[in-house]
């Protein structure tokens, strides 16, 4: 998740203490001190990791509209995965007709016109 600047420098900042302090700790053999620094350290580190993106630019919060978007995307696919099995004649028609994205849109095919039987 992605951090504001200011808790950013609060956790760098930590970790530069961190660092200071393991030197501290080893120097008067506190192995149980030491031990709890690097836990804390790489705590640190990992919750730092997942909220930068390669190349060290933040990692961005999807909007609502695109939660929205990726799970009609997922509906619509897992409905057609699942005619595919139970009717496939139309699920592999659908499957090559249906378009999702940020608009979702049905393309029959003009040189072939569906002739539906009810």
């Amino acid at each position: 998740m992605p951090f504001d600047p200011h808790a950013r420098r609060g956790y760098r900042r930590r970790l530069v203490e961190i660092g200071e302090s393991l030197g501290d700790a080893a120097c008067c053999n506190d192995l149980a001190r030491v031990e709890g620094l690097k836990a804390e350290r790489d705590l640190l580190a990992d919750e730092l990791m997942t909220a930068v993106a390669f190349g060290g630019r933040d990692c961005a919060l999807p909007s609502d509209a695109e939660r929205a978007r990726v799970g009609v995307t997922i509906a619509i696919r897992s409905v057609v995965k699942k005619l595919q099995e139970a009717l496939p004649d139309l699920g592999w028609h659908l499957a090559g007709r249906l378009r999702v994205g940020r608009l979702c849109s049905y393309e029959p095919e003009a040189a072939d016109p569906i002739r539906w039987i009810l």
